[in-house]
């Protein structure tokens, strides 16, 4: 039997060729330039590497931090301090808001009709003031506007439109108290009609349906 003589040569990277022959056998494999095997296995290589970085700009970027709404913002309920002037007229927005309520509760128009004009005067003299708010003026402006327009139309409204117009006017009364930190008062939340209201005491009364939901409130504050 006739023996096999194998003979491999493997030429240096230098730019040779790759000479992998057969002698005695079958068959003889053709000369492979190792510049052409180079060049495979380099496309094999980057191949990889853009699949890893296809992989890394896949992963989701992490959420950015979210910024605060407001420098300076402190206390549990994440509300600002305010201070001297616009802070005594704040709290004088309450008070008659707080006035608002009990005549609502009432149900005296002639009481509700004067307690409204209080509250649009304690938000006009309040406006003039919010230069010292700083950064949080555009927000407190767009509070107050809100507030007085809601307030103007409960003024020319009866019936069900009317009790619709001073809901709204609660809830923006309601945000003021709840954005900053002035004199305490409770807000409640009746889930039967959705109105909110802020008020002195801890048995809730309803302000805009008195009669049919009267007690009903959850103490949301």
């Amino acid at each position: 039997m006739q023996g096999v003589t194998r003979e491999r040569k493997i030429i240096s990277t230098a730019g040779d060729d790759l000479d992998l022959s057969c002698k005695g056998g079958r068959g003889q494999l053709k000369q492979v330039p190792a510049k052409i095997l180079l060049c495979f296995l380099g496309g094999i290589l980057g191949l990889g590497l853009l699949l890893m970085s296809s992989a890394q700009a896949a992963k989701p970027a992490k959420p950015a931090q979210a910024t605060k709404a407001a420098k300076g913002t402190k206390g549990k309920y994440g509300k600002l301090n305010v201070e001297g002037a616009l802070k005594s007229e704040l709290n004088g927005l309450l008070q008659s808001a707080s006035g608002l309520h009990l005549a609502c509760v009432a149900q005296s128009d002639k009481r509700i009709n004067e307690n409204i004009r209080q509250v649009l005067t304690s938000i006009k003299s309040t406006a003039k003031k919010t230069s010292l708010a700083k950064d949080q003026k555009p927000h407190l402006t767009r509070m107050l506007d809100k507030s007085r327009q809601h307030l103007e139309a409960s003024l020319s409204r009866s019936g069900d439109a009317r009790r619709e117009s001073l809901k709204e006017a609660f809830n923006d009364l309601v945000q003021i108290a709840r954005f900053y930190k002035l004199d305490q008062y409770q807000i409640f939340f009746c889930p039967s009609d959705k109105v909110v209201w802020l008020q002195k005491g801890f048995q809730p009364r309803n302000p805009i349906n008195p009669k049919k939901f009267g007690a009903c409130g959850k103490l949301v504050r």
